[in-house]
């Protein structure tokens, strides 16, 4: 009876495991005060702050791939020179094919602009935590379920006559810590690891912040760009969130847009644009509604909640969001009257990255943000990578 009492017991405690650890370790893997530093950043005297959206590089394919992907960057750099920050928008690597090499290989698709002095932010996109397979999807959604049910029918296994105990528990245990590996390092540390990576090799430039650590996923964070005027300083702000893919579901969750609605209401008078990597359902349907410019050759690749992410947006503020993910999209949507429409300005950057699959020309989106005396503005265009400007169009 005592010894059934016990096996009970270890049988619980591993269940308990299983069910808790993963989500009692997500914020110790994400939280990092001393790297909250202050992060506004200057507009330039005329008040005008200049991004640049580097997405989809995909480095880790070919040794050649990246070289061209390098060549590229540079091009754009020296062809816009007021570039004040530049935003890596996601699948950096090419994880599936990185494998052991993926923090070098990130590493080395910041190098360019670490290189050239300029500031640069990053997210994550579905390919940056995907290390071994490139259709991961089903085997990683259902991989959870299936080690709890595992677990669960070893514990059981613990009554029967006829088992030995010492091999059911060491099977139980090693399940559960299988499944704690599975939902900790997926979910967090491939990210996360990222992220310590290149702050250790790139601190001074990098503006990247480790994120609110209640919200789902790794890249949820906001960079304030101050300008001083004489009549007093006005403020930016730029919101990134991670749109998840690789070894975690796709899409915005409602913590992450009430993050983004609280953030705006403590900056009330503050003006925002957005960064993620994969589209919302709401880039699928745009309509007569909108003024849209630019290439549009696949549909949107739209997965998540239909859970009114823009409209949200929208009401907190956010004017233009710009996505990648899809290769052969770079287009921009702009309402033509915002109040009926409820969304912000929607855009694509442009496919900069060698790597990956996809025809269009690489290049990259440019982004204009400027407040001249009490007008404030968003414009937009395309460097591509021979040294043309193209698509040129104002977003707000």
């Amino acid at each position: 009876m005592q010894r059934r009492a016990y096996n009970a017991c270890l049988g619980l405690v591993c269940v308990l495991i299983c069910t808790g650890m993963s989500y009692w370790l997500h914020p110790l893997y994400f939280h990092d005060i001393a790297w909250q530093k202050e992060r506004d950043l200057p507009c330039n005297y005329e008040g005008i702050f200049t991004i640049a959206l580097f997405t989809d590089l995909h480095f880790g394919e070919t040794d050649a791939g990246d070289a061209r992907s390098k060549a590229i960057m540079e091009g754009i750099l020296v062809r816009e020179p007021a570039i004040d920050l530049v935003v890596f928008g996601g699948d950096q690597v090419s994880g599936w094919s990185v494998r052991e090499a993926l923090h070098e290989k990130h590493a080395e698709a910041l190098s360019v602009v670490a290189g050239h002095g300029i500031p640069f932010a990053t997210i994550f996109g579905n390919h940056d935590d995907q290390p071994t397979d490139p259709q991961p999807l089903v085997l990683y959604h259902w991989t959870s379920p299936l080690l709890a049910a595992a677990c669960l029918a070893l514990a059981s296994t613990l009554y029967w006559p006829g088992y030995r105990k010492w091999a059911c528990s060491a099977g139980l245990t090693a399940a559960t810590m299988a499944w704690i590996c599975w939902e900790v390092y997926p979910s967090t540390r491939t990210k996360d690891s990222l992220l310590h990576h290149e702050k250790a090799r790139h601190d001074a430039l990098s503006r990247t912040q480790e994120g609110d650590p209640s919200l789902y996923g790794q890249s949820n964070y906001f960079l304030p760009v101050t300008c001083h005027k004489e009549g007093g300083a006005s403020r930016f702000l730029l919101f990134f969130l991670d749109s998840g893919g690789g070894r975690t579901a796709e899409g915005l969750t409602l913590g992450q847009l009430d993050w983004v609605g609280e953030v705006s209401r403590r900056h009330a008078s503050a003006f925002s644009v957005l960064f993620m990597h994969i589209p919302t359902h709401e880039y699928a349907q745009t309509s007569s509604l909108f003024g849209c410019w630019g290439a549009r050759q696949e549909p949107p690749s739209t997965t998540g909640p239909e859970n009114g992410a823009m409209t949200s947006l929208f009401r907190a503020g956010v004017k233009a969001v710009f996505v990648g993910h899809d290769h052969e999209n770079s287009w921009c949507c702009v309402p033509k009257r915002p109040q009926l429409v409820q969304q912000p300005a929607l855009c694509y950057g442009r496919h900069t990255g060698e790597g990956g699959y996809g025809e269009l020309q690489r290049g990259a989106r440019i982004i204009r943000l400027s407040f001249l005396d009490t007008a404030v503005g968003v414009d937009t265009w395309l460097r591509l990578d021979d040294g043309q400007k193209v698509e040129d169009g104002a977003l707000v």
